[in-house]
């Protein structure tokens, strides 16, 4: 049975402060735990009530794991309705990485994007269109935050988020990939409909309020905008972030789509 002890370190992780501490995180509810228990980051502990606990005794067999009450659930849980099943979840080294693992590849960098709802749901993108990886602004939201993890529908689990300064980072890609596009997103910027289709390099996602920093500006090779409809209708000031992502990975995505799949 869950003790009080474990109780008050779990109702700890609500906190970024602890999270990193004690490098673990809380994931909630059965289809994100069922989905952890199956990928290549399995859980440190599953907590769950008695009735879950007995339903998923075969895939609990490798797996540490403690009943709670349904108190205790309420306690430890950040949702209005706590879920039969909690878990803890190991904290990766967010910040290592090789550029070899970027060859080839579509990779998204998020500047300063500060919204929790919209960082889950970026990666829920990121995951429909097969991005991998993500490089995040140091003073990006933490994905770890339960509000990025409920929002991502698990989608935290197969995609690689990486923290890191990304001006450094920028120009070390150039230096190993000097012919790959970087591409920025941009108000002003050209039409996303006169690109020339890419399957490597990268997309520049800036703050939902001010946009992708002037620093980082600075390197992109393009600067890409979404067009409006019609092309004079400047009544609203900017996409949401998420909403702009999912509009440009889209378009990027479209020459290589059903690439390879037999009729």
């Amino acid at each position: 049975m869950l003790t009080n002890a474990q109780v008050k370190q779990i109702r700890a992780l609500q906190q970024k402060k602890f999270r990193y501490e004690l490098r673990e995180y809380l994931i909630q509810g059965e289809k994100i735990v069922l989905e952890a228990l199956q990928s290549e980051t399995k859980p440190k502990l599953i907590i769950g009530n008695q009735a879950w606990i007995n339903a998923h005794e075969s895939v609990l067999k490798s797996s540490d794991f403690v009943i709670a009450n349904e108190k205790q659930l309420s306690q430890i849980s950040s949702l209005k309705t706590p879920a039969p099943v909690v878990a803890i979840m190991p904290m990766e080294k967010a910040t290592q990485f090789s550029f070899d693992d970027f060859n080839g590849e579509l990779v998204l960098i998020l500047d300063y994007v500060q919204d929790p709802g919209n960082f889950g749901t970026i990666l829920r993108i990121a995951d429909w269109y097969g991005v991998r990886h993500i490089i995040c602004s140091e003073n990006s939201v933490d994905y770890t935050n339960p509000k990025v993890i409920q929002s991502t529908m698990g989608a935290f689990l197969r995609v690689k988020i990486h923290y890191h300064n990304l001006r450094t980072f920028i120009l070390d890609y150039k230096s190993h990939f000097p012919d790959y596009p970087i591409l920025g997103s941009f108000m002003d910027g050209e039409n996303m409909l006169n690109l020339q289709p890419i399957s490597s390099g990268i997309l520049i996602m800036g703050n939902e309020g001010q946009g992708i920093s002037a620093e980082i500006e600075k390197l992109c090779t393009s600067r890409i905008a979404i067009p409006g409809f019609p092309d004079d209708n400047h009544e609203m000031e900017s996409l949401n972030v998420a909403t702009a992502t999912a509009i440009l990975i889209s378009e990027l995505r479209k020459p290589f789509q059903g690439a390879g799949v037999r009729s």
